[in-house]
């Protein structure tokens, strides 16, 4: 059985390789995401642990139940890495769990 491949075939075949290989980009530095430790005490104060790298600024966020939308954490928004773990302690008004937490950082 012989088979016959046209120019429009290779052209499609290779059109979705490259479509199901994905894309490929350089991740930014640190290779892993930043490490937060959270703890809550019964007085409203919550105390986190950012481990951070030199020549990197960090920013803490809090999830607003309201609307979903991340928000900074006032005192928190511009960390500057040393390479050490920073500890901060903050007065958070929450009524229940705290919320969800994450961090953003990027390169100095």
């Amino acid at each position: 059985m012989k088979m016959n491949v046209s120019g429009l075939g290779i052209y499609l075949l290779l059109i979705s390789a490259f479509l199901l290989s994905g894309c490929v980009s350089k991740q930014l530095e640190p290779e892993d995401n930043p490490k937060l430790g959270v703890a809550q005490s019964s007085n409203n104060m919550v105390a986190f642990a950012l481990e951070t790298k030199p020549g990197y600024k960090y920013s803490i966020l809090y999830q607003d139940q309201k609307d979903m939308s991340w928000k900074p954490i006032k005192g928190c928004e511009s960390i500057i890495g040393t390479g050490e773990t920073i500890e901060i302690e903050k007065k958070f008004n929450s009524r229940g769990p705290l919320p969800p937490f994450t961090v953003n950082y990027s390169k100095l």
